[in-house]
């Protein structure tokens, strides 16, 4: 069985900010016209850290994986981000719509003991693609 563990999570100030300006769907399921609607609703809309703009005229920094860490830590030093005071688990449930029927899953975000592919501990995901994961990982690194 994996080995799981609380964390210290970082999450929206709702003293500063409306939850529902400043969340999107998955970064993998925004096309640019819903990428750029996210950016004029809220300043501190998680798309400019998720899915930055490859040409974002609005920020000096060209770099989409630095702007992303530029934004991370300009919006916790101003409070809009927090990190919470103790470790927790976090539960969460989704609802979404698969070709016209309604489904809801529950997920659970917490922090997993790396093991060796072969123990079948933490299996991987069923479909990943090269390009996700190495644009995922340039955001990790730079963040």
């Amino acid at each position: 069985m994996a080995e799981i563990r609380p964390f210290k999570g970082l999450r929206y100030n709702t003293q500063k900010v409306k939850l529902k300006e400043v969340i999107t769907e998955p970064y993998d399921r925004i096309p640019p016209a819903k990428q750029e609607e996210y950016y004029t609703r809220n300043p501190y809309n998680e798309v400019r850290i998720i899915l930055g703009k490859d040409d974002d005229q609005e920020h000096p920094e060209k770099d989409k994986y630095k702007r992303a860490k530029i934004y991370l830590d300009e919006w916790k030093n101003e409070g809009v981000l927090i990190q919470e005071d103790e470790d927790a688990l976090y539960l969460y449930e989704q609802e979404f719509e698969i070709q016209g029927t309604q489904k809801k899953r529950l997920g659970l975000i917490a922090r997993v003991k790396l093991e060796e592919f072969s123990s079948r501990k933490v299996l991987p995901h069923e479909r990943t693609f090269p390009k996700h994961k190495v644009d995922r990982l340039n955001l990790l690194r730079a963040t």
